[in-house]
């Protein structure tokens, strides 16, 4: 089954708790340590929001399935 894990800042940028419940919830998803997650940005390069895609304890690279 394909699970999107989808987190975004609850003020203008994430903070270092977002990012680690972002984790928790994508590992607990099957994503390994050495999967890369999708992020947006600010123009000021501070980090909005994360997701990550994991099909069946495997990430998903490049939208592929």
């Amino acid at each position: 089954m394909t699970q999107t894990i989808k987190h975004a800042a609850a003020g203008k940028v994430m903070t270092l708790d977002e990012i680690e419940a972002f984790c928790r919830q994508a590992r607990a998803a099957g994503a390994s340590g050495a999967d890369s997650p999708k992020v947006r940005i600010t123009f000021g390069g501070q980090l909005r929001s994360m997701e990550i895609t994991v099909d069946g304890g495997r990430a998903v690279k490049d939208g592929a399935q």
